[in-house]
């Protein structure tokens, strides 16, 4: 008589546990998610941006268009929001080496790629762990 007691309160509570436990696990698992989501989108953002300013660079055509500024201010906005205070640094420091009409030498291509890429990897790291 005592094991099928035990075994119905087994069953009883392990269903309650399910049913309570497994909404509250999907919507963990699903904001982190979602978060890495976006965070993933800001980086492509960056990337994106950063690769038109080295273009233009290269091709010698300075940049003086607002629509990339605002694009480049939105990228980095999101990234203050979705990453650490480091991560806000690397971006920052990028963000000083561009400037309107602002034609690169060679060492501060280097320079501008070097910080780049410094960013993106600190950016990456939050993400997924290396």
């Amino acid at each position: 008589m005592w094991t099928v007691l035990v075994a119905a309160l087994a069953a009883v509570s392990s269903s309650l546990l399910t049913i309570f436990l497994t909404p509250w696990l999907q919507h963990h698992v699903w904001k982190y998610q979602r978060r890495d989501e976006l965070r993933l989108a800001a980086i492509n953002d960056f990337n994106r941006l950063t690769n038109d300013f080295l273009a233009w660079e290269l091709y010698r055509h300075p940049i003086s268009r607002p629509e990339w500024f605002a694009a480049m201010n939105t990228a980095g906005a999101t990234i203050e929001v979705l990453f650490s205070h480091q991560a806000s640094l690397a971006i920052q420091a990028v963000d000083q080496l561009v400037k309107p009409g602002l034609m690169l030498d060679p060492t501060q291509r280097e320079k501008f790629v070097e910080t780049r890429d410094a960013a993106l990897r600190t950016l990456y790291r939050e993400v997924i762990p290396l």
